[in-house]
Parts: C-alpha cells; sequence; structure tokens
C-alpha cells in the first residue's frame, strides 16, 4: 500500500506556535515501507534513522517531500504551499506512477482535501466531503463538543456556549453566586492555553488552563469580559465556553478510531498538568506529561470513560468525519467522570500509544508495561540529537527489546535544541527512577 502522509501543524485558530517543523516530525513515528512524507522541513537524518529503527520501517523505502521554497526559518505546511502546483509535481514525481491508497493527514484541514482532488486520491482520503466542507472545524470545537455531548447524553460540566457578554456574565455570576469557580474556554485552542478560571477563592490551582484570574462581584466578572472579549472570541468571531470548573480533578481521554463501520477505542491515558513557561505556550499551567494507560481509573470510571467516549464519537461518524478523534474527560473529587472536550485530530497522543505502545512495546503494553510520556520538553539541552541517544545508551536508560524497558526520544530536536521523551516502565515509581537517573545528563539550558 502506498500511503501520503502529511505534516501539517493544527490550523491556527487552534494553536499559533513558533518553529512548528519540529513538532510535525511526529509523522515519522506513523511511516510504513513504500510511503511519501509531505513535511515542512526534512527532518534530520539522525532522528530519521532512530525513529525507523524502532519501528522497523526500511528508511531507505520512504520519500519526504518538502513544499518548494519553504521558509526554513518558519516552517509550516499551509493552505497556500499545500496547494502549490510544483508541490502537486513534487509529489507525483515521488509517487512514480503508483496509486495513493491512504491520505494521512495529521490535521483534517480542507486543504487537505484540495491537494487530493489535485492527486485525484479523492477515494483514498476517508471523510474527503466532510473535510472538504471544513468539518474539520466542528470536530475541534469546544462548542459544538458540547452541543454533541447535551444531544448524546454524555456527563458534562454544567455551562454553556456565549456569543454575548451578558449572556456571559450571568452564566459567571451564578456560578460563583453558589460558591463555584468557572472555567472559560475559547472554543479554537489547544493544550490549555486558551483556557482560564474565574473564582473567588485566591487559592484554586487553575489546572488545564493558562492561569486563575480572581474575580469577586459582577464589575469584576464585567471588566474582565470587556478586557478579554476579542481574545476569548477570537476577535468577534467566534463564541466561548463557560463552564463549572472542578478543583482537583485529575484528566484522562479515550481516543477512538472512526471507519466506516465503527467508532473502536485505540488508547487512553491520564494527562498531568504542570507550569508552562517562556514560549513554549502562554504562562500557566499546561497539558504536559500522560501516563498511559491511566493507572488511577477505577474499572467502573473508565467504563463511564470508553461509553460516554463512544457515545460522543458517534454522531461525527454518521455526519461523515474519519480518522482520529480523543474526547477527554475529568474525574472530581467525588469520583464522576465529567467529559470536558473532543479532539478531531491526530493529536499529540496517538504516535506514543499507536505506534511506541502497540507496535513497538507490543503485547502486554497496558498490562505489564506502561507509558510515561512528555508533551513538552524538561529542556534536557542536546547538542545534538545523537548526541542525547548516544548519552542515555551509555548510561543504560535507552529503550530496550529484550527487558521492554527504557527511554525513547519521541520527538525531533526544536528549536531550543531540547528533547520529548517517553519511558516505558512497569509501572510509575520505575519511570520516574528512569527519569530520576536522566536528569543529571543533560543541562537544563543551552547556552546563550
Amino acid at each position: 500500500m502506498t500511503r501520503l502522509l502529511i505534516g501539517n501543524d493544527a490550523n491556527p485558530l487552534l494553536r499559533k506556535r513558533a518553529g512548528v517543523g519540529w513538532w510535525v516530525q511526529r509523522l515519522v513515528w506513523f511511516a510504513r515501507a513504500g510511503d511519501v512524507l509531505v513535511m515542512p522541513v526534512r527532518p534530520e537524518d539522525d532522528y530519521l534513522r532512530y525513529a525507523t529503527s524502532l519501528t522497523g520501517t526500511p528508511l531507505e523505502s520512504l520519500t519526504i517531500v518538502v513544499p518548494p521554497g519553504a521558509d526554513a526559518q518558519s516552517p509550516a505546511l499551509t493552505a497556500a504551499n499545500l496547494g502549490d502546483p510544483l508541490l502537486h509535481d513534487a509529489v507525483r514525481q515521488a509517487l512514480a506512477g503508483r496509486t495513493i491508497e491512504n491520505v494521512m493527514p495529521l490535521w483534517p484541514d480542507p486543504s487537505i482535501a484540495e491537494l487530493a482532488r489535485a492527486l485525484r486520491a479523492e477515494s483514498a482520503l476517508p471523510g474527503y466531503g466532510f473535510i472538504r466542507e471544513g468539518g474539520g472545524f466542528l470536530v475541534n470545537s469546544k462548542s459544538f463538543f458540547r452541543a454533541i455531548a447535551g444531544g448524546v447524553d454524555a456527563p458534562l460540566a454544567p455551562g454553556g456556549s456565549f456569543s454575548d457578554r451578558e449572556g456571559a456574565e450571568q452564566a459567571i455570576m451564578d456560578a460563583l453566586d453558589r460558591g463555584e469557580s468557572i472555567m472559560v474556554k475559547k472554543t479554537y485552542w489547544s493544550g490549555g492555553a486558551g483556557n482560564e478560571v474565574l473564582s473567588a477563592d485566591p487559592d484554586v490551582n487553575p489546572l488545564g488552563a493558562r492561569g486563575l484570574v480572581v474575580v469577586s462581584d459582577r464589575a469584576e466578572v464585567r471588566a474582565y469580559l470587556n478586557d478579554n472579549w476579542d481574545w476569548l472570541t477570537h476577535g468577534g468571531t467566534h463564541e466561548f465556553v463557560v463552564e463549572r470548573f472542578y478543583p482537583n480533578s485529575t484528566a484522562h481521554y479515550c481516543e477512538f478510531l472512526i471507519t466506516d463501520d465503527e467508532s473502536v477505542p485505540a488508547g487512553e491515558g491520564a494527562i498531568n498538568s504542570t507550569p508552562l513557561g517562556g514560549d513554549q505556550m502562554l504562562p500557566g499551567m499546561g497539558h504536559n506529561e500522560e501516563i498511559i494507560p491511566s493507572p488511577t481509573l477505577t474499572d467502573a470510571q473508565r467504563k463511564k470513560l470508553v461509553e460516554g467516549g463512544h457515545r460522543l464519537c458517534e454522531p461525527l461518524r454518521l455526519m461523515g468525519y474519519r480518522g482520529r478523534c480523543s474526547p477527554d474527560a475529568i474525574v472530581t473529587e467525588d469520583g464522576e467522570v465529567v467529559f470536558t472536550e473532543f479532539n478531531g485530530r491526530i493529536t499529540a497522543s496517538t504516535h506514543t500509544y499507536s505506534v511506541i505502545g502497540d507496535q513497538i512495546v507490543g503485547p502486554g503494553y497496558g498490562r505489564d508495561r506502561l507509558l510515561v510520556s512528555h508533551c513538552w520538553s524538561e529542556d534536557w539541552y542536546t547538542p545534538s540529537f545523537q548526541a542525547a541517544v548516544e548519552t542515555i545508551t551509555e548510561a543504560g536508560l535507552a529503550y530496550d527489546p529484550s527487558t521492554r524497558k527504557g527511554v525513547i526520544f519521541i520527538s525531533a530536536l526544536d528549536r531550543h535544541n531540547t528533547l520529548i521523551h517517553c519511558v516505558v516502565a512497569e509501572n510509575v515509581d520505575e519511570a520516574r527512577e528512569y527519569e530520576k537517573q536522566m536528569d543529571p545528563l543533560f543541562t537544563r539550558h543551552a547556552a546563550a
């Protein structure tokens, strides 16, 4: 099978992040023999050799196409360069007469459907019609999620979606009058950077949000909305979500693969949030670490997560969406499962559970082995990708197929020469021990 894999980052509505070229290089983990990969920048050879040596993909069988005239300083696959006839010609040349049997983008943007049409590969793109008409925006919208969740009776935090200040102000005041905290969410953003917590309690920990805003009366709520209206509404173009915030909850996901016939659970994990600073993301508390599968869920909670996630995904399947969808949920202090959003795209988790877990660790993954994966770097600086691999190998920490334990680097070098890693271990404590041993091997920041 000849597949066309496309390393496009999320639409700018969801995420505006500098230097995304390194981030989308996770596409390499999905590559199989004979694939053609369209990427904003060619990955360095050391990273390519490392990833394909673990997956068993013959590196020489892959063809990587970079758009002609791509900006090396700010690499990204945009609608403009994906629609460039020169790129289309380069892909045709890479195919060398082979028929595209499957098109797999990281993000279901309409430009992907246009590329498939230009290559006469519409039937190879699952959900072509849905993607062509902008359906990718729906399956990544927090407001649309609430409508679907309400329609299928999935457990949902009290709240609503608002495009008017008066309605949002009253909803926030009603919650504050009940002694509750509130999370406001931009309809399109990711990683917690589009969320803020509003509370009268200055000690609330704003997990899953970029920060806490203390408000105690209507005047302060009104001032907050006035000052942040443009940010909350994407410049007045979209509604935003106001919903109850549950302090001291834990976050989880269950990702599904949606096909023509069914929505199948594919992987689940716990999401831990830690402070994020610098220019990685907006300051605050953000999604940083995953433990796959979730070690703290009870059987009953896991069942609710899977069953509720299935109810959320089935309407998307009937609408024509095909691909990965990750419903996210929290478990409150009272042990209740409450869904918070879904993400209809290949997420930061997909390659970790479906390639590192299912393929590399293999049988027993999820039972006798778990993964502790980081979605952002620990600021462990390395002079080169190969130097980092040699460092953990010499320390005896690199992943060992014979023991099915160890450290795997799951990203290319970012623009700060730091790496994202995943630890395969028997339990969380063992994974923490691996990381404890890694820490002194790397400096925290590159020299100025």
